[in-house]
């Protein structure tokens, strides 16, 4: 019986954001850690290899993300939002994106937190989110089109929707050269944690 070939690009192709590849790695690793890695895989359903790359890719961007952290303030905020929703897990026993309750009290808890250190005075529309605005809509040829934005909540909600279709739409895995400071270095790691699916790929 003659043996099966298998025809160019067949075969079963790579699932998952970290597609095409084509370089080989091999390493030897303890029992401990493959075990580690055999647990994973079988409780997220990904093979190792897309596992092994997304852990060393998030070690690459460690310094990315400490640039994000690097003003004082913003470093802050994330602390203080890691510590409400440690809080408000640990007073509910629930994950804050899998229990509405939770995730409705933590949402409580920030607002309280911020509206305790919010700045006085009336809310005026920052230039430049005023000359921004004007310039986009200078380029769509719509005047009046993002006047939504020239408000806190609009504002806001623009950002927010920006990031979440981003986190749908991003694909693939972004590049690993550190000048790279960009949020598309987060998407993999906050698409994994949050368990945002999109359709038609394994994240």
């Amino acid at each position: 019986m003659a043996k099966a070939t298998r025809a160019p690009g067949g075969g079963r192709k790579p699932k998952g954001e970290f597609a095409g590849k084509s370089a080989a790695f091999s390493t030897r690793i303890t029992q401990e850690l493959r075990a580690a890695l055999d647990k994973e895989s079988e409780a997220t359903g990904k093979s190792i290899s897309q596992i092994v790359e997304r852990r060393l890719r998030e070690s690459y961007d460690k310094p990315k993300i400490q640039r994000e952290l690097a003003d004082k303030r913003i470093k802050a905020m994330a602390l203080m939002t890691a510590r409400l929703a440690t809080s408000v897990e640990s007073a509910t026993g629930k994950k804050w994106n899998e229990d509405r309750f939770t995730c409705e009290a933590l949402m409580s808890a920030l607002a309280t937190a911020l509206s305790r250190i919010m700045p006085a005075g009336e809310i005026a529309v920052p230039d430049l989110v005023r000359e921004r605005m004007q310039s986009l809509e200078a380029r769509l040829k719509k005047p009046g089109a993002l006047e939504l934005m020239l408000s806190p909540e609009g504002l806001g909600a623009s950002y927010g929707n920006t990031l979440f279709e981003m986190l749908l739409a991003w694909r693939a895995a972004p590049p690993l050269a550190d000048e790279a400071d960009d949020i598309y270095h987060l998407v993999p790691f906050i698409r994994q944690a949050l368990k945002v699916e999109v359709e038609g790929m394994e994240s």
